[in-house]
């Protein structure tokens, strides 16, 4: 006590009991009012998770959230302020979490202890940390078992009211909600009209296509999952034919050039035009990585008009040692100056070749093995508008077509007759979002669903229409907050509980939404980001799940398929302070080890 201060005087015994008396009174009523106990047939209180509480600190045992010792928790949008437990939430833990009936409520210690473990690990690397970050650790589950018979389905539930970033899992909202205000069977459409009357062969005006928000972009083969292929020499040289040529447009044309030889064109005299439409303006959404990071595929921007995705391939395989590798960019007419400078390293050498579009220029540089017969990576192109409008005009050249202009972009107010209207369907994109994880057909897919909805092609309306068909399936949109549909953005907040809804409610539609929606999931040691996950034990070939991971934030949510035919719905949400390797350590592991208890692994 400071020296300049009055000491107060002591209590009396008596006052002093008397103080003591009330607090146990209050502190009796405020635990009945919370935590019932065992009255009235309610399940008793949760026992706290081995090595949860800290020194100095009481942690509730239910909310599996942890914060760092004397660090300040970071405010979110839909947090509560200090990551406890409201009595809304503590209800809500007792009802799911310890007071789920039969298998779930049979799981639940092992999974609170999985959480526990994953919990004290972290916490372990934040207080080695040169740096401790500041933050919290949240680890949210929520499960759900439809009872046989059509009876009221079980759920588990672990902190899953907390409004969390989803990181990619927000890809599930966006690919659920499309096919269900929109169907299965829908499809991007990009009309084209003639701007000026045909004759002896030539278009005398412009050739104008209207925007559809169509990505335009063929999955890789399964061989080349993951953001790059590289193969050590093994008879794959042929393989080159078909992986140069990945990210083309021109396949996607075939009906247009049909449609033009069709009507006798080999000359359009005028400009191919661009109409935009209500699409807004190719972005970042907020919440976005800096900069710096644009550069990357997954930063690749969304617009009215795409192409690939809004990104640019580069397929690469070897020459003679020292001398240059061979090259190939697709689309290979992108509007940018390109500079290839790869050299062919010796055998077993390392590789280093680094791919980007920046400030006009494509750059592909570096050195590749000898024995790496076949490398690929993707990065994003600073303006899908425009790499659309190159590879549109440079497919229309090298099919023949004379052009006596270039492409721009214009809004023509009055229709010209039709020409053709080039269609994809949504269903393919389905793959690509949920089982790839590849951002820009998800935002590709919000925008379109923005402007089907809405009327408008931004990501504003795109998830004004999610939220609309939340409501629509049942799932509470209290706190859901929807910044981008890919997940990338941390403005991003969502539920366990509410993706949980949302996946049984789409699975229970039956049909071809259902059918669509389960075929879209990576498939655990099998396909996309799952590919190297759970290979093996009950979870192997029976979670369906989807991915997701930003700094700070990461996610898997799915289905587990039972061997009896049964389905549990889940969703596992973490956030946590930036610690490098978090992810890859702890939370992946953690993850891996729920889905396998969920799947039917046998304690011990």
């Amino acid at each position: 006590m400071d020296s300049g201060q009055r000491r107060r005087p002591s209590a009396s015994p008596a006052r002093l009991a008397l103080l003591a008396l009330a607090n146990g009174l209050v502190l009796l009523v405020l635990a009945r009012l919370l935590w019932p106990g065992d009255a009235a047939g309610r399940a008793p209180e949760a026992q706290p998770m081995a090595g949860a509480a800290t020194a100095g600190a009481a942690h509730d045992a239910t909310a599996v959230t942890h914060a760092l010792p004397g660090a300040r928790p970071v405010a979110r949008p839909g947090d509560r302020p200090g990551g406890g437990l409201s009595s809304r939430d503590a209800a809500a833990e007792r009802a799911g979490g310890a007071g789920a009936s039969g298998e779930l409520q049979a799981l639940a210690p092992r999974l609170r202890a999985v959480i526990a473990d994953a919990l004290a690990e972290a916490r372990a690397a934040a207080r080695a940390a040169a740096r401790p970050p500041a933050g919290e650790f949240t680890v949210a589950l929520c499960v759900r078992q439809r009872a046989a018979g059509g009876g009221a389905p079980q759920t588990l539930a672990f902190s899953a009211d907390r409004a969390l970033a989803p990181a990619s899992n927000m890809k599930l909202v966006t690919s659920a909600a499309a096919l269900v205000a929109l169907g299965p069977a829908w499809q991007f459409e990009t009309p084209v009209e003639l701007g000026g009357p045909v004759s002896a062969g030539t278009l005398h005006g412009d050739l104008i296509l209207r925007a559809g928000a169509d990505p335009f972009y063929t999955r890789p083969a399964p061989a080349a999952d993951g953001a790059d292929r590289a193969k050590r020499a093994s008879g794959v040289n042929g393989a080159w034919a078909s992986a140069s040529q990945e990210g083309a447009l021109a396949p996607h044309l075939a009906p247009l050039l049909a449609a033009l030889r069709q009507r006798g064109i080999r000359r359009i005299a005028g400009d191919i035009v661009l109409d935009e439409g209500s699409f807004e303006a190719p972005g970042p959404a907020p919440g976005w990585p800096g900069e710096v990071q644009h550069v990357r595929e997954y930063c690749a921007l969304a617009a009215g008009f795409s192409a690939n995705g809004g990104c640019l391939n580069a397929s690469l395989r070897p020459g003679l040692p020292g001398g240059p590798a061979t090259v190939s960019v697709q689309p290979a007419a992108h509007g940018l100056e390109q500079q290839i400078a790869v050299t062919t390293g010796a055998l077993r050498s390392t590789l280093r070749v680094a791919v980007e579009a920046r400030g006009g220029r494509v750059l592909v540089k570096g050195s590749l093995p000898a024995d790496v017969s076949l490398w690929q990576a993707r990065c994003a192109h600073p303006d899908p508008v425009a790499l659309f409008g190159a590879a549109l005009c440079g497919s229309l050249e090298e099919a023949g077509m004379a052009l006596g202009g270039s492409w721009r972009r214009g809004s023509p107010p009055e229709r010209g007759p039709p020409l053709v209207t080039l269609t994809s369907s949504l269903a393919a994109c389905l793959v690509p979002i949920n089982t790839d994880s590849n951002n820009a057909v998800a935002e590709q897919v919000l925008l379109a669903l923005g402007r089907a909805r809405e009327g408008v092609g931004s990501r504003a309306a795109g998830a004004r229409a999610c939220a609309s068909i939340l409501e629509q399936l049942g799932v509470s949109a209290a706190g859901f907050i929807q910044a981008d549909g890919s997940g990338l953005s941390r403005n991003n907040r969502v539920s366990a509980r509410q993706l949980v809804a949302l996946l049984d409610a789409v699975m229970a539609r039956g049909g071809t939404t259902a059918h669509e929606f389960r075929a879209s999931l990576a498939l655990a040691g099998r396909t996309g980001t799952l590919a190297q996950r759970m290979g093996s034990g009950p979870a192997a070939g029976r979670v369906r799940a989807k991915t997701g991971w930003i700094e700070g934030a990461s996610a898997l949510s799915g289905l587990v398929e039972m061997e009896d035919g049964r389905r549990r719905v889940f969703s596992i949400l973490v956030s946590y302070p930036r610690i490098q390797g978090l992810n890859r350590r702890v939370w992946k592991p953690m993850q891996d080890e729920i889905c396998g208890i969920l799947a039917g692994e046998e304690e011990g």
